[in-house]
């Protein structure tokens, strides 16, 4: 509470915050506030990291307000569904003005989070030139393969299958997409 928000949340911090991600961080303060007040914290099935490493900061061009920020950064951590994304992008052009790409791709990571969150999928392998979803092995036996198959392709040739231990692994060739992955991702998921 001495340093402020602004110390926390500026451009030259490069401590705790940097680490673990606003979303994580605004969450254990929230639960550690609670927790003072004396009210019990259900502990949520989450992520302790983010699957997907996207850029997830605002540009203080679009907003330079700290205060602004952080409510923006609690109103992108909402978005549960693609109409909650589009709600949320509406309000916040309507405030602000037009979003840029890398606050529309933040918003679509948070989507893609939270619809893996709800098919229990934990394992994300990042590096330059793919991305590697695993399935869990009890999604993968509920899966038409052939289904899936068809209509990844459909979204783009730059997808790839394998399966080990009878788990699938969905392969996405990032290095020439017509767009960010992340659109595919959570078309995809």
């Amino acid at each position: 509470s001495i340093r402020g928000a602004g110390d926390i949340l500026g451009s030259e911090q490069a401590g705790f915050i940097d680490t673990i991600g606003i979303d994580l961080y605004l969450k254990m303060l929230n639960d550690e506030i609670q927790k003072l007040k004396g009210v019990e914290v259900k502990e949520e099935e989450s992520l302790a990291m983010p699957l997907i490493d996207v850029h997830t900061s605002i540009s203080d061009n679009y907003v330079s307000d700290v205060d602004l920020k952080i409510e923006i950064h609690k109103k992108i951590n909402q978005i549960n569904s693609y109409d909650s994304l589009e709600s949320i992008k509406e309000e916040l052009e309507d405030r602000f003005g037009k979003l840029d790409e890398n606050m529309i791709i933040y918003m679509y990571e948070e989507l893609f989070e939270k619809y893996a969150l709800e098919l229990h999928i934990t394992r994300v392998r990042q590096t330059s030139n793919f991305i590697e979803i695993y399935i869990p092995k009890e999604l993968t036996k509920k899966l038409d393969g052939q289904k899936l198959f068809m209509d990844l392709t459909k979204l783009s040739r730059m997808f790839r299958f394998s399966q080990r231990l009878e788990q699938l692994i969905v392969t996405l060739d990032i290095v020439k997409l017509d767009k960010h992955f992340i659109y595919y991702l959570v078309d995809f998921v």
